[in-house]
């Protein structure tokens, strides 16, 4: 009867899902051809990948990349990398890549990796939990990877904007991008990045 937000409604279903593995799929996607066994793969051969995330395709911008995965700026920013770069960029890329974060547009996990480091910050309504997410499998040491051969379609923002709109969405976005520095950042970076914001 409420809205729970990404996190939390993404958890309670995890939580009752009966699988090791467990994909995440947004609601403004579509998916190419064998994108999900392309996750699998990797996961199945290398017990050190937590996590895998397809390749994400402008839904609205055909041939133009949403992501290769997420990096993040040092002031805590989590970013989709090679946005707007042409989809003929990954030609030539390796067909996995380690990222930060797994852009959970479209992602599968170990179940027990998700638990293990406590899962989606329950804080957080919309944006930036796959950011703190991966974050937090990085400082445990775990692998996420990006896969090539995975192909999703994103109506980037799709769902946000037809509710409400981009300064609700920044809004949120640097709210959860502080809470992350909070928990993840040492002392003397933690007042760097916070004094820069500020």
């Amino acid at each position: 009867a409420a809205n729970l937000g990404c996190g939390e409604a993404n958890r309670r279903g995890i939580e009752s899902a009966a699988s090791g593995g467990v994909a995440l799929l947004n609601n403004d996607t579509e998916v190419g051809p064998g994108w999900l066994e392309a996750l699998l793969v990797p996961m199945l051969a290398d017990p050190s990948i937590a996590a895998a995330c397809s390749v994400l395709e402008l839904m609205h911008h055909p041939g133009v990349l949403n992501a290769h995965g997420g990096g993040m700026t040092w002031l805590g920013y989590g970013f989709d990398r090679a946005f707007g770069r042409p989809l003929s960029v990954l030609e030539d890329a390796p067909p996995l890549h380690d990222v930060l974060f797994p852009t959970a547009a479209a992602m599968l996990m170990r179940r027990k990796e998700f638990e293990a480091i406590g899962g989606f910050d329950r804080t957080f309504l919309m944006y930036h939990e796959d950011v703190d997410l991966g974050w937090r499998w990085t400082l445990a040491g775990r692998r996420v990877v990006v896969v090539r051969d995975s192909r999703v379609k994103h109506a980037f923002g799709g769902t946000t904007a037809s509710r409400h709109g981009d300064a609700w969405r920044a809004r949120m976005g640097m709210r959860h991008n502080v809470r992350t520095l909070l928990k993840c950042f040492g002392a003397g970076m933690l007042l760097r990045a916070l004094w820069s914001i500020a």
